[in-house]
C-alpha cells in the first residue's frame, strides 16, 4: 500500500478534514480505521492481508514511538518480508534500549532489552532489528513451531546460522534463551514453506527414522524424476505436505492443466515403479499430527518395511 493510500490524523487536520469527519467516514463506510489514528479507504483496506494492515500499522506506531524505540519480533519479522505463523497480529512490536518502562497496551508491546548496533537495520527507512535478532526474539517469546516458521524463511533468505549463534551469545541470562537454542540447531533453510517448516516440527515429535528434505527421487539410471519435500529413505516413504509431489517446476510456462496433470501421474507412477510410496497431508491436519505420523506409517507397511 502506498503512502497516498492511507491517511493519518495528522495529516487529515493538514487538509481541514476534522475527527468528527473522520469519524462520519468510517461510519459511512468510506474510510476504516487501521490503527489509533491512522485510517484507510475501505476498499483498500478489504484487499489487504492481515499481515500487510499489520506493517502499515507498524510504520505508524514506530513514526510516534518514543526516541530510540525500533520494531521488533513478529514486526520486525513482516517488514522483513518474512511469514508469521501462530503469532497474533493485533498488537505491533516494539523494543527499546533502557532502564525500564516495558508496557503492554491495546495496540502495542513495548519490550525492554539492550540493542547493540550490530543488531540493528533500517528497512524501506525503518528502523528495526536484524532478521538474525528478529528471529532469536521471536524464538525467546513465541514458542517453538512459531520461531521455526520464520527461522526456516530466514535462513533461506540467506541469514546464516552463525549470525543466528551470535545473537544468542550477546544475550547470557536473558529469558527463553533454552528454547530459542533449540530452535537455531533445528532450522532447515531448504522449507520452502510455513507448511513444510510446520510438517518438520510435526514429524519431529514421532520415533522416525531419518528424515530427508527436499529429496531428489532418481531412477536406475540417475536421473531425476521428481523432487519430494521429506523423504524416510529407509521405509522407503515420500512426504509431501500439499499432497503434489513437484513435478510442475520441470514443466513450460503456458502447458495447459491436462498435460500438466498426466506429466505428474506418470512421474508419480515411475517413482512408484522405483518402490517409493506416498504419504500426503494438507493443511488442516499439521495440527494433528499424529494423523501424519500413521498415513507415514501406513505407507512403509506398503512399501513392505517395518522400523
Amino acid at each position: 500500500m502506498t503512502p497516498d493510500q492511507h491517511l493519518t490524523r495528522k495529516s487529515a487536520h493538514a487538509r481541514g478534514i476534522t475527527d468528527d469527519e473522520l469519524t462520519a467516514r468510517c461510519r459511512s463506510g468510506q474510510l476504516t480505521r487501521l490503527h489509533r489514528g491512522l485510517y484507510v479507504p475501505a476498499s483498500v483496506h478489504n484487499s489487504m492481508s492481515p499481515a500487510a494492515r499489520h506493517v502499515v500499522a507498524a510504520r505508524q506506531v514506530l513514526s510516534d514511538a518514543r526516541e530510540g524505540a525500533v520494531l521488533s519480533h513478529s514486526s520486525a519479522a513482516l517488514i522483513h518480508g518474512l511469514p508469521v505463523w501462530g503469532v497474533p497480529l493485533d498488537r505491533v512490536h516494539l523494543t527499546a534500549d533502557a532502564a525500564s518502562g516495558g508496557k503492554v497496551s491495546k495496540h502495542r508491546v513495548l519490550h525492554i532489552s539492550p540493542l547493540p548496533p550490530e543488531h540493528l537495520t533500517y528497512v524501506d527507512g525503518h528502523l528495526a532489528t536484524t532478521i538474525a535478532r528478529t528471529v532469536v526474539d521471536i524464538a525467546r517469546t513465541a514458542g517453538f513451531e512459531a520461531a521455526v516458521v520464520v527461522g526456516d524463511a530466514a535462513l533461506r533468505r540467506g541469514t546464516s546460522r552463525d549470525e543466528l549463534r551470535s545473537v544468542l551469545a550477546s544475550m547470557r541470562r536473558w529469558k527463553g534463551l533454552p528454547v530459542a537454542r533449540k530452535v537455531v540447531g533445528f532450522l532447515d533453510g531448504r522449507s520452502e514453506s510455513v507448511g513444510e517448516s510446520r510438517s518438520r516440527v510435526a514429524l519431529d515429535q514421532f520415533p522416525l527414522p531419518p528424515i530427508e528434505v527436499q529429496y531428489p527421487v532418481r531412477d536406475e539410471n540417475g536421473i531425476l524424476v521428481a523432487r519430494a519435500d521429506f523423504a524416510v529413505p529407509s521405509l522407503r516413504v515420500l512426504g509431501e505436505f500439499d499432497g503434489r509431489i513437484k513435478y510442475g517446476r520441470a514443466l513450460n510456462p503456458g502447458q495447459p492443466p491436462e498435460e500438466v496433470l498426466w506429466k505428474e501421474k506418470q512421474r508419480e507412477d515411475k517413482a512408484r515403479d522405483l518402490d517409493w510410496q506416498f504419504a500426503r497431508w494438507i493443511w488442516r491436519e499439521l495440527s494433528t499430527p499424529e494423523v501424519i505420523y500413521a498415513k507415514i506409517l501406513r505407507a512403509a507397511e506398503r512399501a513392505g518395511r517395518r522400523f
